[in-house]
């Protein structure tokens, strides 16, 4: 028990030691990253993304942390995290990203991504959010596959002719802004979706789960188990 307490406590403090408090100078540095359309975001970041002509990524953080933030392209997916072992305390973190099309966003460990203005993309997209993180979109495009895992939250609006939504692990999704012809959902482990579908509907709500859904779509498939259930708002 001496041991563990030991080596417990030789950790707290290796960790406080290696703890980089931000200074509360905020610059700005713009990253050469060449073009994307996806991005990755991790590590409590805050990201906010913009249409335009071509991939511009530009930090905002306190001048003695700004070098702890990587932003990684890897074949056309910008990722944007942490350096190994960065510890971070009071920092501010703020990551302005420009890009001319998007084919996915995808947001953990309590990261955010928001995005500026309607997002007009060419073909599909994927939003994944998980483990706390949060994705906020304004998009039109022509199918959109959105999940949310492990308490994440996604509200996305615009609209789409197809959407496939899927909510689990007390996560939830609002795309009841989000205009779409046919829309397939499921949500399990209390996971909530909120939906709008004008022609069809496939819904499946399991083990505590919620789907609400509006549009006034009247073509709808819905399967409830385990106290999960499917319905209109009214």
């Amino acid at each position: 028990m001496k041991n563990i307490f030991l080596l417990v406590a030789v950790f707290f403090f290796s960790s406080c030691y290696n703890s980089k408090r931000g200074s509360g100078k905020i610059i700005t540095a713009q990253r050469n990253t060449g073009s994307f359309n996806a991005i990755k975001v991790s590590n409590s970041i805050d990201v906010d993304v913009q249409q335009g002509n071509e991939s511009v990524v530009t930090i905002e953080a306190d001048d003695n942390i700004i070098a702890y933030i990587e932003t990684k392209n890897n074949n056309g997916q910008l990722h944007i995290g942490l350096k190994s072992g960065a510890n971070l305390l009071n920092a501010t973190l703020k990551v302005h990203v420009i890009c001319a099309d998007l084919t996915k966003l995808s947001a953990s460990a309590s990261s955010e991504i928001i995005t500026n203005g309607i997002f007009k993309c060419s073909n599909k997209l994927d939003v994944n959010a998980s483990n706390s993180a949060s994705i906020k979109a304004e998009i039109d495009a022509p199918l959109i596959v959105v999940e949310a895992h492990n308490s994440a939250e996604v509200k996305i609006k615009g609209k789409t002719k197809d959407i496939t939504l899927t909510a689990t692990n007390s996560a939830d999704i609002d795309a009841q802004n989000l205009q779409a012809e046919n829309a397939t959902a499921k949500a399990t482990n209390s996971g909530k979706i909120y939906l709008f579908a004008s022609v069809s509907l496939s819904a499946t709500a399991t083990n505590s789960s919620d789907i609400f859904y509006t549009g006034g779509v009247t073509d709808v498939t819905k399967t409830e188990k385990n106290s999960g259930n499917v319905s209109a708002i009214k």
